[in-house]
């Protein structure tokens, strides 16, 4: 059986490729044996034929998967899809690669022999998705996603009006009191990162908490 999928890195390619190994990979402690990772970029013809022709030495099969397979060269493609075409029984292929033109010798095979997978594009976190996990009491997803966002560029004064807005809307669903400590702990994250006392990064983290608390 060959597999292709196809779209962008993300956690729904990560899911669909964990799906696939999930089907067919043994138990962990024979995975030397009977799996094998390739990278596109890397691979050298003689390596390609050697996985492909090899037999399984503890199960039924072997699985073979072959990561951006987008950047093979013309022949390693051709040696794949001669080897799509014979359909090997011994021999699971797991293909993955962001995108192929539609007159990819590989793509044409998989579309003939295999069963391809799209995976959509995923959506960018913002600062709603912060406030969705507060709103839920995770404070640990929260913080997990502002991580990201920062990373990705997002600017700290983003995060806080996100934050402010937030709050706002919340006022109807705590204590009035609950409701007055996080706008002080909003304002005093805001005094501290205009006035440099502490680092933006660091202040929105410890508000994120103190947001999280009051409102369980």
């Amino acid at each position: 059986m060959t597999y292709l999928i196809l779209g962008p890195h993300g956690n729904k390619k990560d899911s669909a490729i964990s799906q696939v190994k999930q089907q067919y990979l043994p138990e962990k402690d024979l995975l030397s044996f009977d799996y094998e990772v390739l990278y596109g970029h890397k691979l050298d013809s003689h390596q390609l034929q050697k996985a492909l022709l090899s037999m399984p030495v503890f199960g039924d099969r072997r699985f073979v998967f072959i990561r951006e397979c987008h950047r093979l060269t013309d022949r390693n493609k051709q040696i794949i899809a001669d080897f799509i075409s014979t359909q090997h029984a011994q021999i699971v292929l797991l293909l993955e690669a962001e995108a192929l033109k539609n007159n990819d010798i590989l793509l044409k095979s998989c579309k003939a022999e295999a069963e391809i997978i799209q995976v959509a594009k995923e959506r960018a976190a913002n600062v709603f998705d912060v406030t969705r996990a507060l709103d839920r009491h995770n404070k640990v997803e929260a913080l997990k996603i502002l991580t990201g966002l920062f990373e990705s560029g997002v600017h700290p004064l983003q995060v806080m009006g996100g934050l402010v807005w937030f709050w706002g809307e919340a006022k109807d669903r705590m204590p009035p009191q609950r409701f007055e400590d996080g706008l002080r702990a909003l304002q005093e994250t805001d005094l501290n990162i205009k006035r440099s006392r502490m680092h933006a990064h660091h202040a929105i983290e410890i508000l994120l908490v103190k947001l999280g608390v009051l409102m369980e």
